[in-house]
């Protein structure tokens, strides 16, 4: 089986099987890591902290299983084989509908054994115009660029999807990075500006432990 840096395409694939979610404001014990401290979100395995936007639905871990399963049948008819993501790790991930969700993963990646993280991480935008090109989506993407978050560069570029008659229905932003031997991915879905701002916002004020 093919190494792709692949848990950020993972974190897209959510939203090409996205369902509505039922409504909670609190994290529960099926959130891989809990937030604490009313509405903070802290990862010990990546040093990342970030408040949580008031009045968003923490989502619970089946939920986010269900949609993995989804995104996996898409990736695997994309690159024609297998894909085992069960070294995949859920950290903080939360909506407000199905259409406007942060989503945040981290996968083990060692260098060594699954070569350049850089040069593997240019595949990512391939991968993804090919899923959903295969499933007659519309797609552009922009350049990609670094961004300074809390202190740490990461990488990131935007998505637009389109219906038929050249319409935007959803934008994504995807960053990633490699964090302590992690990839680390957050991909921000989004069909409204002022929800947009909101997820923006609050992920632009983290912090890491470094």
């Amino acid at each position: 089986m093919r190494l792709f840096p692949i848990a950020l395409f993972i974190s897209c694939c959510f939203m090409v099987a996205c369902s509505p979610q039922s409504s909670k404001e609190t994290a529960s014990d099926d959130v891989e890591e809990v937030v604490i401290d009313d509405h903070i979100y802290h990862s010990e395995a990546t040093g990342w902290t970030m408040e949580i936007p008031e009045g968003w639905t923490v989502m619970k871990r089946n939920d986010l299983n269900q949609k993995m399963e989804k995104g996996k049948e898409v990736l695997e008819d994309v690159i024609g084989e297998e894909y085992d993501y069960s070294a995949l790790e859920f950290l903080v991930n939360f909506q407000k509908d199905e259409f406007n969700m942060f989503q945040s993963t981290a996968e083990p990646y060692d260098e060594t054994t699954r070569g350049d993280w850089e040069a593997n991480n240019a595949q990512l935008k391939g991968i993804i115009y090919d899923a959903y090109t295969n499933q007659g989506i519309l797609i552009d993407t922009t350049e990609t660029t670094t961004e300074n978050i809390g202190g740490l560069d990461f990488k990131r570029f935007d998505v637009a999807l389109f219906d038929p008659n050249g319409k935007v229905i959803l934008n994504q932003i995807m960053y990633t990075r490699l964090i302590n031997g992690r990839e680390v991915a957050i991909n921000i879905n989004y069909n409204n500006v002022g929800f947009r701002e909101e997820m923006i916002s609050a992920w632009k004020k983290s912090t890491f432990a470094q």
